[in-house]
């Protein structure tokens, strides 16, 4: 959660998307690395929206 606070990330998005999406990368080692707060789908799905 920190590292997804630190990425500027909505907490409850993140979560949502990485328990929606882990199941199909558990026998994918390297796709597993799509679910960490830095790539670039979850910064796309999860990015907090800016207060403007």
């Amino acid at each position: 959660m920190e590292t997804a606070k630190l990425n500027n990330l909505n907490i409850y998005a993140y979560l949502e998307t990485v328990l929606l999406y882990m199941p199909d990368y558990k026998n994918e080692s390297e796709g597993i690395e799509e679910l960490m707060p830095w790539s670039e789908m979850i910064q796309q799905r999860c990015q907090l929206k800016s207060k403007s």
